[in-house]
């Protein structure tokens, strides 16, 4: 599709506005029942003789409670998300992982924007479940929350944007907005100066009414004017200057590349001939670099679209509209019947009215008499009732809220289990739709980290973040975040806070049971649930301060004893994998401490060092038994790798030294030492032929696997076939006995025919 014409694109936006009509209708009959507008419109309400026309606000307290649940999952923890690092060191993975996560998340955290972004994307994904934001640009690494009346995407667009090539977003900018965007030292080549100016220009006049229109006149004029007045020209009595930003997609290599123009429906009226600006490079290398969209859907038909989304508010609204009618109606009821009605009376006795006495112990005249309770029409008052109740059972259900029904005296009160389960299964939909938004969060976050890490970025907090990350030590090559691994923060309860306090008391109730560092993990999630403020559960229980496992601190000990040249052996019952990764840890430290002291090592470090090394590889392969493990230790077979690199270094440099003091005749090395050094060297031939012994090893125990696997092959065979063989010989001879009893029985009947009859008679005389 050619979008290099501005009218061609104006017919696009144009189309997908006539189309998006009616839905916005629908989103308006949303948002007023939610903001808390009355059912009845006035036109309804006369025609319907309504007296009492409200909004009981039950629909409101529903989409709040959700937000809720929203702004408890993902803005009330201390942080975002956690990064870990699938690359570089592995020694120190973890300490620039927590560098990164720290920073970035405290520069999010301080931002009032990004706040604000996150709890508009929540409302709307609650009421429409959709919530779109965008970069406006291409430094700044906080999104813009946009309408989704402002955003039109083209029908049958699927969730996953795959067959998404073009969109539209319509933009308010004050005429300072906009200027300060098309003028400065760093201004985009793609803009259209001259047209802009003219717009300003046309706002500037617009703006200085009775003013004299020769500060208008030339742009040199004009700038002065905005630098002077720029104030002026962001208040509310400035008129917004409306643009669209069109993006579309290059169908060759699937870059992004955006228009804009100005809106028709501006007080100008002109035609959107012209593009304002027209990008000559791509603008984003995807559309994750320009638009993000968190989905919230309650639709259950498949596939699923963007215009088929369906939130809280579309699922709710037909039920609370009801409700609120019916209030309103049962209302009106209650009214009329504290009203006194009087029987009609004749017209010489209705001047006796006026001299009704309604008070206490008032006296009616003779000739006038009210019509009593018994007489008239009275409303069965369990029927709305019970409507009522259906229906406020039916919107909780759906929504995140849990209102314990009222105790009457004939309920007991639920347990904190059964408390759980209610809340568990009335939470079901929202938490599914929470359980859909740390997934989709996660593409966003991982936008805002790309952005952090661009070293061309102008952007203030990408340049402190990354000034941090010199400071921390973290290298240039590891602030990529294709590198990076970015898990969100979730919270326990989906976000619910009954069901977050329930399983926190359940958490400390079965807290003793856990090893220590777990108990500090029970104590700071308690703490942080009840008190809602992550600040003061840092300070009642800091993260940092976590007890050592003795796994640890054993591993620590006995490679400090290994270093020294002492053999250790490690106690039973320890976690190999935290054990080999404390040690690992020691070895580097180790290492990094003789390369900054030069790279040159004596013989006990060399000694040491080997000691360390052949120590660990033993318990490797303990670790490599468990073949879930295999990606953990093929990491720790490079970390040796490259330590034992290191080592034959050392080696090598101890020889060439001893070599140099033999060739001169020096007598600088002392006999202890060189007795090292071909201690360290035997050492590390020791180790080279224990590696070789165990790689030896492990393919003999493999052959004799395979072996043995081979005969339990051939023994099943041998059975097999011998069994197969059995019932063969067992047919044979059940046919054999068969086909022999079949002649026997042939031979006794042709027997029977020869055998002659005899007769009786007299006997022979």
């Amino acid at each position: 599709m050619n979008f290099k014409d501005a009218q061609a694109v104006t017919s696009i936006i144009d189309q997908m506005q006539t189309a998006d009509k009616d839905r916005r209708e629908n989103r308006a009959l949303i948002n007023n029942l939610f903001n808390g507008n009355p059912p009845f419109t006035e036109e309804e309400a006369e025609e319907n003789q309504v007296l009492t026309n409200f909004n009981d606000l039950s629909s409101t307290k529903q989409a709040h409670d959700a937000r809720k649940t929203f702004d408890n999952a993902f803005i009330v923890p201390s942080k975002y998300f956690t990064v870990t690092l699938t690359e570089g060191d592995p020694h120190k993975r973890i300490a620039w992982g927590l560098s990164i996560t720290n920073s970035i998340n405290r520069i999010m955290k301080r931002s009032l924007a990004y706040t604000n972004t996150l709890r508009s994307i929540f409302a709307q994904v609650v009421l429409h479940g959709v919530g779109p934001a965008l970069w406006h640009d291409q430094d700044n690494w906080c999104p813009k929350i946009s309408a989704q009346e402002d955003l039109l995407i083209p029908s049958r667009t699927t969730l996953d944007m795959d067959n998404l090539t073009h969109f539209a977003v319509f933009t308010r900018y004050t005429p300072s907005q906009l200027y300060e965007m098309t003028h400065g030292e760093s201004v985009d080549p793609g803009w259209d100066i001259p047209s802009v100016e003219k717009i300003l220009a046309e706002a500037a006049k617009a703006e200085i009414g009775q003013q004299n229109d020769s500060q208008s006149d030339t742009p040199e004029r004009l700038e002065e004017a905005y630098k002077a007045n720029g104030g002026t020209y962001d208040s509310d009595a400035t008129p917004t200057i409306n643009l669209w930003r069109f993006f579309h997609q290059d169908s060759k290599t699937g870059k992004w590349f955006m228009r804009v123009l100005e809106d028709a429906n501006t007080a100008t009226q002109k035609p959107r001939d012209k593009f304002l600006y027209k990008s000559k490079v791509p603008y984003a290398e995807s559309l994750g670099e320009v638009l993000h969209i968190m989905f919230g859907d309650g639709a259950n038909v498949a596939p699923f679209l963007y215009h088929s989304v369906r939130g809280l508010g579309f699922l709710l609204y037909a039920m609370a509209h009801v409700q609120n009618r019916l209030r309103c109606k049962l209302t009106d009821a209650a009214f009329q019947d504290m009203m006194w009605i009087f029987r009609n009376v004749g017209p010489e006795d209705r001047e006796k009215i006026r001299m009704v006495d309604l008070q206490n112990f008032g006296i009616i005249p003779e000739g006038i008499s009210y019509v009593p309770a018994n007489e008239r029409y009275a409303v069965n008052p369990n029927l709305p009732s019970a409507v009522l109740g259906m229906g406020r059972q039916s919107m909780s259900e759906v929504s995140a809220s849990f209102t314990q029904d009222i105790n009457d005296g004939t309920k007991r009160e639920m347990t904190a289990t059964e408390a759980m389960g209610r809340i568990t299964s009335v939470n079901s939909m929202v938490s599914a739709m929470l359980g859909m938004a740390y997934i989709y969060v996660t593409f966003q976050y991982r936008e805002i980290c790309r952005r952090m890490c661009k070293a061309t970025s102008g952007n203030k907090d990408a340049k402190k973040f990354r000034e941090e990350m010199q400071a921390a030590g973290v290298p240039d090559e590891m602030l990529d975040s294709e590198k990076w691994d970015i898990s969100p923060e979730k919270v326990i309860g989906a976000g619910n806070k009954i069901l977050q306090i329930a399983q926190a008391d359940k958490l400390m109730a079965a807290r003793p049971a856990y090893p220590p560092d777990a108990q500090q993990r029970i104590l700071r999630i308690f703490t942080q649930v009840n008190t809602d403020d992550p600040q003061l559960a840092d300070v009642l229980v800091p993260e940092a301060e976590q007890t050592v496992t003795e796994t640890t601190h054993d591993a620590q000990l006995s490679a400090a004893a290994l270093l020294e040249g002492v053999m250790v052996s490690p106690r039973k019952g320890m976690n190999p994998i935290e054990y080999v990764e404390a040690q690992l840890a020691v070895l580097g430290q180790k290492i990094e401490a003789i390369e900054q002291s030069g790279g040159m090592a004596d013989p006990d470090d060399v000694m040491g060092l080997s000691m360390l090394v052949q120590h660990i590889t033993a318990n490797v392969q303990q670790v490599a038994q468990d073949p879930a493990q295999q990606q953990r230790v093929k990491m720790y077979e490079d970390a040796l790798g490259k330590a034992s690199n290191y080592i034959k270094g050392y080696i090598q440099r101890l020889q060439e030294q001893q070599q140099a003091a033999m060739e001169s005749g020096q007598q600088g090395m002392t006999p202890e030492a060189m007795s090292k050094i071909q201690g360290a060297i035997m050492m590390a031939q020791s180790n080279a032929k224990i590696k070789e012994a165990a790689a030896e090893q492990k393919m003999r125990h493999k052959e004799l696997q395979f072996m043995a696997d081979q005969r339990r092959r051939d023994v099943k065979v041998q059975f097999e076939n011998s069994e197969k063989m059995r019932k063969a010989n067992v047919e044979n001879s059940i046919a054999d006995s068969k086909g022999a009893a079949e002649i026997i029985r042939k031979k006794r009947e042709q027997d029977a025919i020869r055998k002659p009859t005899t007769t009786t008679g007299s006997p022979t005389q």
